[in-house]
């Protein structure tokens, strides 16, 4: 496994009701706050989910580098932090993001200031160059079946050829703490995806990758992957 780029990491926080101190946000000063904080580059509201959203924030983290926050999406209950990087900086995101909450103009928010999620989830994304060919992630009959297909799919004005696949597993989670349902929290499946990456010649062997686990997991699940396909 190696070149890995476009890593992304996404975290779902959901809170105890009556938790975030949301109200300030519908004003024009708790909007202006976080985007100065984060220099966001645009900032509005979803008209269907009441959900306020922030898009191309940054955040100076160590003072040697920078963290692109691309989405901030908060509403009642749920913050959510898109950010390229590692789970280490959607953390240290999100901790900034508690902070500028915590700030006066938001009320004393004791309640906030001691709150912890009741559910933390991750998805991440990344592509990356990987030692195998995406022929190997079929088994022999769908490898054959997929011949026949360019055969019957060809005809006297193109030659049909296959261009690759997308491999995905729906993955469902069922609560394990109690206070997840006690507290009305649905958790929705997600996705495991692996296919070749888009515009890329297959030799290359580059992937795009998804899957609802933090940084570091996705990329040992990967490595695991490489090892038992790797030509």
């Amino acid at each position: 496994m190696k070149e890995i780029s476009e890593l992304k990491l996404k975290q779902y926080r959901i809170f105890a009701a009556d938790t975030l101190p949301f109200v300030a946000l519908n004003t024009e000063i708790g909007q202006s706050l976080l985007t100065k904080l984060f220099s966001f580059r645009s900032s509005g509201k979803d008209p269907q989910t009441a959900d306020w959203f922030f898009e191309g924030g940054t955040l100076s983290k160590d003072n040697d580098r920078i963290i692109v926050i691309e989405t901030l999406q908060l509403n009642e209950r749920r913050i959510v932090i898109e950010i390229v990087g590692n789970t280490a900086d959607a953390d240290y995101v999100y901790s900034a993001v508690k902070k500028a909450l915590s700030h006066s103009l938001f009320g004393e928010g004791d309640r906030w200031k001691q709150a912890e999620p009741v559910v933390l989830t991750h998805e991440t994304s990344c592509v990356v160059t990987l030692d195998f060919d995406w022929s190997s992630l079929l088994a022999p009959g769908l490898s054959k079946l997929s011949e026949i297909m360019r055969a019957a799919a060809s005809h006297e004005f193109a030659f049909a050829k296959t261009r690759g696949l997308s491999l995905r597993f729906r993955v469902a989670f069922t609560p394990l703490d109690e206070r997840v349902t006690q507290h009305g929290v649905v958790l929705t499946d997600k996705l495991f995806v692996i296919e070749p990456r888009q515009d890329t010649p297959p030799t290359d062997r580059r992937y795009f990758t998804a899957s609802p686990t933090e940084t570091e997991t996705h990329i040992k699940l990967l490595s695991q992957l490489e090892q038992m396909l790797a030509d």
